[in-house]
């Protein structure tokens, strides 16, 4: 199965607050085994083919979305979901915590943890708590270019926990 990938979405960085480069990248992607493959397999496979051909470093995919704006279930195959030449845009984690940022409840955090590094000068933070949209989130800074948001749902919240006790 062919598809067409479009790492960044021009929609989401018009009006964006942050005046950073952002990351443009089309190329067509084949998916050797559609049947089988999930999506959440197919987005750490598409991380994987952006670093090795294209020489990026430190690309982080957090969802894949359809060209007419549905974003795709990591639980679901490839084959039920895509057609052939189907165009996918990747959400790199920039573009997640821009398009996220303003729903995080900063002053009600349930943890935060700050550390200054000596060796680097940069304070290191991780911070928990609830967005205003009801997700646990996790905020991680380690330095301008080292950081992270994650996001779940009660569900995914759920399925990570049958998950972890039926490898126990």
């Amino acid at each position: 199965m062919r598809i067409k990938v479009q790492v960044s979405d021009n929609k989401s960085t018009n009006n964006s607050s942050k005046k950073t480069l952002v990351l443009l990248l089309k190329f067509v992607y084949v998916v050797d085994s559609p049947e089988v493959t999930t999506i959440g397999e197919l987005i750490q496979l598409l991380e994987k083919y952006i670093i090795r051909q294209f020489s990026y470093k430190n690309v982080k995919i957090v969802r894949l979305m359809t060209d007419d704006g549905y974003f795709l279930s990591n639980n679901d195959t490839c084959s039920t979901v895509l057609k052939d030449n189907d165009r996918i845009i990747c959400f790199d984690m920039d573009n997640f915590i821009e398009e996220n940022y303003s729903t995080l409840d900063l002053r009600n955090l349930w943890c935060e943890i700050r550390q200054h590094d000596t060796s680097d000068n940069y304070e290191k933070y991780i911070q928990i708590g609830l967005n205003n949209l009801g997700k646990l989130f996790i905020r991680m800074y380690g330095k301008p270019n080292i950081y992270g948001l994650y996001m779940f749902n009660i569900f995914q919240l759920i399925e990570i926990a049958d998950e972890a006790s039926q490898s126990n």
